[in-house]
This record gives C-alpha cells, structure tokens and sequence, in this order.
C-alpha cells in the first residue's frame, strides 16, 4: 500500500485542486483530527482540506489521492503518462481466508485515467467506454472478453465442485477442501495474467491512435 508522509516528498511539489487551483507551497504540514475532516496547511496560513486535493506533483511523478489509512494520506501513484490515457497503480494487503491458515499477500490494483475526467478500474467493462471512439482499440479489447468468460466457467466449474462436496457430506474433508481450492485458483490465475496484459495493450494502442 502507498502511503506518503509528507516529509518524504521532494521540496519542489505542486497540489492541484478539483476547483483548478495549483498550490506550490514552501513548507506543508499534515493535520488529521479526531473529529473532523483531515487537512493541509500551506506555508502557516492556507488551509486545504484532504478531499479538495485532485492530485499532488513532483519531479516527474504525479499521485492522486486515495483516501485515509490508518492516520496517512493514501496514494494512487501515475505510473504511465499518456497523451489520452494515463494508468496508475496501488498497492494494498490482502487477507486470503483460508479453512487451514489466513494468509496476507500484497495486492497491485490498476486505474486509468482518460483526459483528466474519468478515472476508473481498469477492466473490460470501464475500458469498453473509454475506448470506444477507436475501432482499432475496441478490436484488440475483444481478445481480453474470452479470458473473462474462461473466469465465469471456472467460477461455474467451483460452485459445482462445492456443491457437489456438500451433498456427499465430504466437504469437510482435506481432499474436497484441497480440491475445491485447486479449481478455483488454477484457471482464474491463468486467465488473469493474458487478460490483464490485453488490457494494457489496448491502453497502449488507444495512445498511439489519433
């Protein structure tokens, strides 16, 4: 997960607000009270609340806000600047459940923003829109549409392994368990790599597209 102090940021930062503003402060201090909403105060006089903040820039870097964790400000970092599309990326802790032993594993999460309006997920669905102005883009999607339903069938194929387990009292048995867990991860896991890879190449393509 990115998390940002403050401190950590380079001196030459700017705060871009959703009213347009552009703040480049000299000095910022972070303030988040028990009661209230948190805030920033710039320079010992301007304050800007947290949820007023669009993104903050510097060096070469650009991070959107994503919230509040644990007392920090929580951060989607920019990880592709293109000239239609941009994709920004985050990192968090997932816990898995497990009949046997919780695990936690760190998790990437993707979004795309489209000309500074629209910043979304980055699936089928939201880039089914996003795109739709380029046939070329659109095409090249549809090759992401086959490993999402390779998805539902094995999500179909895991309902019935369980079902089937519960009706012959077995489920509760370390090879149904096992079973069960073999189904589910093997092929989501194998379609979510190319999947993921198509979605990234139509972001590409709708880049280089006029």
């Amino acid at each position: 997960m990115l998390v940002l102090s403050l401190s950590s940021l380079a001196q030459e930062q700017s705060y871009v607000l959703f009213n347009g503003t552009i703040i480049t402060p000299n000095y910022t201090s972070f303030s988040n009270p028990s009661k209230g909403v948190a805030y920033l105060t710039f320079d010992h006089q301007y304050i800007v609340e947290i949820p007023a903040i669009k993104y903050i820039e510097y060096d070469t870097t650009r991070y959107r806000l994503a919230g509040m964790f644990r007392g920090n400000i929580q951060y989607q970092k920019r990880i592709l600047d293109g000239p239609r599309i941009d994709i920004y990326s985050q990192e968090y802790k997932k816990t898995k459940l497990s009949p046997f032993k919780n695990r936690e594993s760190n998790k990437v999460e993707y979004f795309f923003e489209k000309n500074e309006n629209t910043f979304s997920n980055v699936n089928f669905k939201n880039l089914k829109w996003a795109v739709a102005d380029d046939p070329e883009s659109m095409r090249h999607l549809k090759k992401a549409n086959r490993y999402r339903w390779i998805q539902i069938v094995s999500a179909a194929v895991v309902s019935w392994a369980t079902v089937s387990s519960i009706q012959r009292q077995d489920f509760r048995s370390p090879t149904s368990l096992a079973t069960v867990s073999i189904l589910s991860i093997i092929p989501i896991a194998l379609a979510q790599k190319p999947k993921r890879r198509v979605l990234f190449e139509t972001i590409d393509i709708y880049n280089r597209s006029r």
